[in-house]
């Protein structure tokens, strides 16, 4: 057992050679000078070996992202041409750059006022994104003396929506 613990075997090294239990091993020599001398070895050569693992592993991980961004890059190259000069496109692109929101659970969301860019932008989410009708959400914030019957039925006129697009009204107080 101390022969192998100077050949700078470890803990289970030994144990699994010796095919003794790992508690056994540590009984006998963990109070011996050179096992601890040889422990403190190991633990800075582990150390160093799981820095090295790591920089492998990010190394790894950033060289699949590059190439998965490249990937995207070249569908989005190949795809863009498809639709370079669709005016719809173009303007909702545009709006989603202007009006959109960088929200992870509402990717796609677009705050403004003006009923002619959401019933444009929602023209774009259903002719060139295909969203699926049950996708699109149109929520409301207004003030207590507004109508929320006549914001509803403007709001269908202009967006071509059904009630079920229509997510539950907020009002301003004051």
């Amino acid at each position: 057992m101390f022969t192998l613990r100077k050949k700078q075997k470890s803990y289970s090294e030994i144990a699994k050679e010796l095919k003794i239990s790992k508690s056994t091993v540590s009984r006998w020599i963990a109070k011996d000078p050179d096992s601890i001398r040889i422990r403190e070895y190991l633990i800075h050569k582990n150390i160093e070996n799981g820095r090295v693992r790591i920089r492998r592993l990010i190394k790894s991980m950033n060289e699949k992202w590059a190439n998965w961004r490249l990937k995207m890059r070249g569908e989005a190259d190949r795809e863009f041409k498809h639709f370079i000069d669709n005016q719809l496109f173009t303007a909702g692109i545009m709006l989603y750059w202007g009006e959109g929101d960088n929200n992870p659970q509402n990717p796609l969301r677009l705050s403004n006022t003006d009923p002619r860019m959401i019933g444009l932008y929602i023209r774009f989410l259903r002719q060139m994104l295909k969203v699926p009708e049950n996708k699109i959400k149109i929520g409301f914030v207004l003030y207590p003396d507004f109508s929320e019957k006549t914001c509803r039925s403007f709001w269908s006129k202009i967006t071509h929506g059904g009630a079920s697009n229509f997510l539950k009204v907020q009002y301003i107080k004051g």
